[in-house]
């Protein structure tokens, strides 16, 4: 079996670029992987897909009806995968995970999270590592994890 695609894959490769359609959508169509694709059309360079004006090619997201709640969740720090569950269980969205992990990327592209510096005074706050590495040894010799009291 050789990695070589045929010249037949190839011109049909082209052709359907050609045609307009998405890198993506032409490894579904010819069955192999988009890295192929994007290289054999890389090696060639043939001429770019004609601009379609009667119409958008891509659809519109399903997401976006739902935009005002994925961004009010992303602000409550919820996850890609739990504002698809949210939504739907609570807005009967019919959409994938995938479109809705898509969808999310994009608006943190756009939105990132505000970066927020607390600033106390010196001494009003401590942190303090209760590791598990350093035993006590009792006055019995035994060595057992320290304990420590709620007093500070």
């Amino acid at each position: 079996m050789s990695n070589e695609l045929k010249m037949e894959k190839i011109n049909s490769l082209k052709l359907l670029y050609q045609r307009g359609l998405s890198k993506r959508r032409i490894a579904k169509e010819l069955g192999i992987h988009r890295e192929t694709v994007s290289r054999h059309l890389s090696l060639s360079d043939p001429p770019k897909p004609a601009k379609v004006t009667t119409g958008s090619s891509r659809t519109r997201s399903r997401c976006e009806e739902h935009r005002a709640k994925i961004l009010e969740m992303l602000e409550e720090g919820l996850s890609a995968t739990r504002i698809h569950q949210d939504l739907v269980k609570e807005e009967g969205f019919e959409g994938g995970y995938e479109s809705v992990k898509r969808f999310v990327r994009k608006l943190r592209k756009k939105n990132p999270l505000p970066f927020r510096k607390m600033e106390t005074n010196p001494g009003a706050e401590g942190q303090v590592d209760f590791g598990q590495r350093a035993f006590i040894v009792g006055k019995d010799g035994k060595r057992r994890p320290p304990t420590f009291s709620g007093s500070s």
